[in-house]
């Protein structure tokens, strides 16, 4: 575990542009743009809590951190309680928060789940556990409008 955090640390320093330059913003409808808040609603309908902050680090870099926490049990002791934080690093090709980049994701999650018939498994026994991920991607963030919406990605 603290080698994950050492290399994301080392990365995330790695891709912080200390020395701010100006950047032009004509075609994004929040130009000042350097910090966002986000909640996943996937996740809001699955009753996990979520929340996501998403900062600027450098030109073309933005850091991302989620948290998603479920403590519920449901009606027959049901439950898929866990606690999963995400760290993410963007790189965007054309400015922060708008258009296309690549992200290095990284992923760890505690979990108590049982009395769910999961298809991949053949008992519905308790299980706790722990799980980590990493993974590189792209994707491109689409504004859906030029009012005060937030953007969606795709």
């Amino acid at each position: 575990m603290k080698t994950c955090i050492f290399i994301l640390l080392f990365l995330f320093l790695g891709f912080a542009d200390l020395d701010e330059q100006s950047v032009t913003t004509d075609n994004v409808p929040f130009p000042s743009a350097s910090m966002g808040l986000k909640t996943n609603l996937l996740y809001d309908l699955t009753s996990t809590l979520n929340l996501g902050l998403e900062f600027k680090t450098g030109r073309q870099y933005t850091m991302d951190f989620s948290v998603n926490y479920n403590p519920w049990t449901f009606r027959g002791n049901k439950k898929f309680k866990h606690l999963l934080v995400q760290p993410e690093i963007r790189c965007w090709f054309c400015e922060p928060f708008n258009g296309h980049f690549l992200g290095i994701h990284g992923l760890y999650a505690r979990y108590n789940a049982g009395g769910i018939h999961f298809p991949f498994l053949t008992s519905k026994k308790k299980r706790i556990n722990q799980i980590s991920g990493k993974s590189i991607w792209s994707r491109y963030r689409l504004w859906i409008s030029m009012v005060s919406v937030p953007p969606m990605e795709s």
